[in-house]
């Protein structure tokens, strides 16, 4: 059964919204209507207006909560699109100043144009604007989306205390054995195997607690108020990557798809053949590790039961290729297949860390202090002895530990290390993301809102040696709207029939070539370019994607790049691909899983970490999230996460404290 669609109730202070001042000035909120009107023009089946569905304050809701570079940046951009007409000599009127038909032209010119710098103010208007034009209940309503308003009204919850409240003056000390800066996949199994032995534990989370009754009602919200930096961390790049990634106790865990793969022995042997892994790193060694981590989240093939429509099109079209393919397994229990894992699931089914390892720890003895960000390693010498972090009115909290792990993700692990004092060449380098590309086919009669569903629930994996992995994406209307192809009325018309259009996606298995540099604000600049053979791996997975979606009997698929939106389901495919020159700069990419900044290995040079996750040079320091790892893994890296952190947990245990 599903959730209940009911309003949640009133949350107390921990779980309330962050206050918000308006996002956008006058002027740019009336370019951002006039540029949703002229994206989703109306129509006798379409009659809404952006003044209808209240998108002005919808998207200003959405802009106020940007970190204050990107609110900036976003006022900029629509002062760019008011001048954009002037400035590319399509009339001596602003967009403001234009008719509505004429401001739709304008906007079908961008999105044709052969000019990078055209394309991406259409294709930004549209990542901008059509979320919070489809987010609007009644258009969902009438497309046939379902996964609305599901909120429960209680939740399960577990104790965590609140950095401001736990400072009761300007300065307060505590006195542990671990201290973990980060909740994730990382912290959270590392917290509650070392309460277990016994040891005082306190973990600390930068973001806030959001158990499942406070989650918003609409996948839009979700991104604001669950992920960092709502949502827009964007690497700089040949193209720009959208990296999505949480910030609140549990971590990215909470607003993942759940999937939980060890990894592939084939990847295991690139490592020893590549850097010399020893044998304790071996696929074989870390057997017992994941079968203990499995049966603490509850690791199964998803039942088939709650697979979904989407999903069942890839289980068609590869059976009908003869390819190898399967169910998922993930981190579920009582999955009711609400289609929202990647928003917050609204039944507390899938096990994250907030309902798994986090409870468990604290049950152990271990403090879980949210709200409280890490900004400081404190030392004597060479040997790490604990944290400053900083809390809501500017108090500061110091925690004196004999060990020190700091599980901030791939981004803010190796910014807040070289912040503090710790030099490798490699420190924030060789990053890795899993690049994404999804596309989407037309599958006339079918029903892919309907419920019950899991939105990654299938894989294929005949061409993972190769660099490809496929996986289920399917989304809500209003975030499934950006892939679409179309200017206006198409993909008015895509968005009317997109109950009938399946997505599905894969990643790419790239090479360690980004890098992490510490940006405006303390935030990470993310350097990231697709290099030549990644590239050749995207072209091949789209070729194999849409030859998926042919076997299965789509009508039309459609691609995510500019040169080539869209394809007969009849179509040549390899040969409409190669003849269409893709560049990397044509694609519209995404990634998940941002890996290797602070990559372990015995090669002292080459990695940062020992193959224990012992900083390098320094003692008592230890890392323990997606930045470990050597390279790419081939498959989603949650698990693998959590199973080195329980190896670094009993290794902890049973040779330092």
């Amino acid at each position: 059964m599903l959730a209940p669609q009911v309003t949640a109730r009133h949350a107390d202070r921990r779980y309330a919204r962050p206050s918000m001042t308006s996002g956008l000035s006058s002027r740019a909120q009336r370019v951002a209507s006039a540029l949703a009107g002229a994206l989703a023009p109306v129509t006798e089946q379409s009659p809404e207006t952006p003044d209808s569905v209240a998108f002005t304050p919808r998207l200003d809701g959405f802009i106020a909560r940007l970190p204050w570079p990107e609110r900036y940046g976003v006022r900029a951009f629509f002062a760019l699109v008011n001048m954009a007409p002037i400035l590319t000599f399509f009339g001596a009127r602003t967009f403001l100043g234009m008719t509505g038909p004429d401001q739709a032209r304008f906007m079908a010119r961008c999105a044709e144009s052969r000019l990078l710098p055209l394309r991406v103010l259409a294709k930004f208007s549209l990542f901008l604007c059509m979320p919070a034009f489809y987010a609007d209940p009644g258009i969902r309503e009438r497309i046939g989306d379902r996964t609305q308003g599901l909120i429960p009204a209680t939740s399960r919850t577990f104790p965590v205390e609140v950095g401001e409240q736990v400072v009761a003056g300007g300065e307060e000390v505590l006195e542990v054995d671990v201290v973990i800066v980060g909740s994730g996949a990382g912290g959270a199994p590392l917290a509650k195997e070392l309460a277990e032995r016994g040891l005082r534990v306190v973990v600390l989370e930068a973001g806030g607690y959001r158990p499942a009754h406070t989650f918003p009602a609409l996948a839009f919200d979700a991104l604001s108020e669950l992920y960092r930096d709502a949502g827009v961390t964007v690497t700089v790049g040949a193209p720009p990557v959208i990296v999505p990634v949480g910030k609140l106790v549990g971590g990215t865990t909470v607003i993942n798809s759940g999937t939980c793969f060890r990894i592939p022995e084939f990847v295991h042997a690139k490592w020893v053949a590549n850097y010399g892994m020893p044998d304790a790193i071996s696929a074989e060694s870390l057997a017992p590790i994941y079968e203990r981590v499995e049966e603490l989240i509850s690791v199964r093939p998803v039942p088939q039961e709650i697979l979904g429509a989407n999903n069942d099109i890839a289980r068609i079209g590869a059976t009908a290729k003869g390819w190898s393919h399967g169910y998922l397994p993930r981190n579920e229990k009582g999955c009711a297949g609400s289609n929202r894992c990647a928003f917050g699931c609204p039944t507390d089914g899938k096990q994250a860390m907030h309902l798994t390892y986090l409870p468990a720890a604290v049950e152990a003895g271990a403090r879980v202090i949210s709200g409280a960000k890490v900004t400081k390693i404190t030392w004597d010498g060479d040997r790490a002895t604990g944290v400053v972090a900083k809390v809501n009115g500017g108090k500061t909290l110091r925690v004196k530990a004999f060990s020190t792990v700091v599980a901030a993700g791939t981004f803010y692990t190796p910014m807040l290390l070289r912040k503090n004092g710790v030099r490798h060449r490699n420190l924030g380098r060789r990053l890795t993301l899993h690049p994404a590309l999804k596309a989407s086919a037309l599958f006339p009669g079918q029903d892919f809102y309907a419920l019950p569903a899991v939105p990654q629930s299938y894989y294929v994996d005949e061409f993972q040696q190769r660099g490809v992995m496929m996986e289920g994406a399917h989304l809500p209307p209003d975030m499934g709207c950006v892939a679409l192809p179309g200017k206006g009325p198409e993909h008015q018309a895509l968005m009317e029939r997109s109950r009938e259009i399946s997505t599905f996606g894969f990643l790419v298995s790239d090479e360690p070539a980004g890098r992490v540099h510490r940006g405006i604000d303390g935030r990470p600049f993310v350097r990231y370019d697709i290099t030549p053979g990644d590239h050749q791996k995207m072209l091949f997975g789209l070729k194999r994607l849409c030859e998926l979606f042919a076997a299965a009997g789509a009508e039309e698929v459609y691609l995510p790049t500019w040169k080539l939106p869209i394809l007969p389901g009849d179509a040549d495919f390899e040969a409409e691909i190669d003849k269409a020159d893709i560049k990397p700069a044509d694609l519209e990419l995404a990634a998940f899983h941002p890996l290797g900044t602070c990559g372990f290995g015995p090669d002292a040079e080459t990695f940062p970490l020992d193959t224990d996750l012992k900083v390098r040079g320094r003692e008592g320091l230890f890392v323990a999230d997606g930045s470990i790892f050597p390279s790419s893994l081939a498959v989603n890296p949650q698990l693998s996460i959590m199973a080195m952190a329980t190896r670094l947990a009993w290794h902890l245990d049973e040779t330092v404290l």
